[in-house]
């Protein structure tokens, strides 16, 4: 979060905007520039070889896309939006390392591929060792703290992707992810509309779900 507003602020940062459904760019492109999410939200896929695709991500704002292409300069996904969205792109010397103001910020952007490593060995724990509902309700609270984190509610929020995304991310077939939230709602500790969920008691929530991700 603190990155991210140090990329908007940077000297060196070029405002965009994405279109929903849009791709910000694709696996296997040049990486040229890092992207700070200032509002909308996305979807990060990679393609196997076998031409099978899945969602590894779903950055929003205050996320920072197109990290894992530091190295190699290589995009590892392709990252599409989900709504219409704006960034910001810090560009990167070609062939080179990230240039510019934000980039002197070296320890900040370590902690945070560190934070994203961390992330997704956590979801890799979960898909591994829980059940199809505990999955689930452990992603409803992980976004239900990013929207805190944004000032937003994170009681009732609306989900961007689709339940087929959500169930590619978790493991999960798409009757799977319709059965664990229809099954939540029955219980009454959430209230499904479309997509928009609310969380019944939260603090109740948090406590059963709250420790994975």
């Amino acid at each position: 979060m603190c990155t991210a507003l140090h990329l908007q602020e940077s000297a060196g940062c070029i405002s965009r905007r994405v279109r929903a459904g849009q791709n910000l760019y694709r696996q296997g492109e040049a990486q040229r520039s890092v992207f700070a999410v200032r509002s909308g939200s996305f979807k990060s896929t990679l393609t196997l070889a076998e031409g099978s695709a899945r969602i590894c991500a779903f950055p929003m704002a205050g996320d920072v896309m197109a990290l894992d292409g530091l190295g190699s300069a290589t995009h590892a996904t392709t990252m599409t939006a989900l709504d219409d969205a704006q960034v910001c792109a810090i560009e990167r010397a070609p062939g080179g390392p990230a240039t510019g103001p934000a980039f002197e910020l070296s320890g900040h952007l370590a902690r945070l591929m560190s934070d994203e490593i961390l992330r997704a060995q956590r979801v890799l724990v979960l898909m591994a060792t829980s059940s199809a509902q505990d999955r689930l309700g452990a992603f409803l609270m992980d976004l239900s703290r990013r929207h805190r984190a944004q000032g937003y509610s994170g009681r009732d929020f609306t989900l961007r992707m689709t339940r087929s995304d959500i169930g590619s991310f978790l493991g999960m077939a798409l009757e799977t992810v319709s059965r664990s939230l229809a099954g939540m709602h029955a219980q009454g500790v959430i209230e499904v509309t479309n997509r928009r969920v609310q969380i019944t008691n939260l603090e109740s929530f948090s406590k059963r779900y709250g420790t994975w991700l």
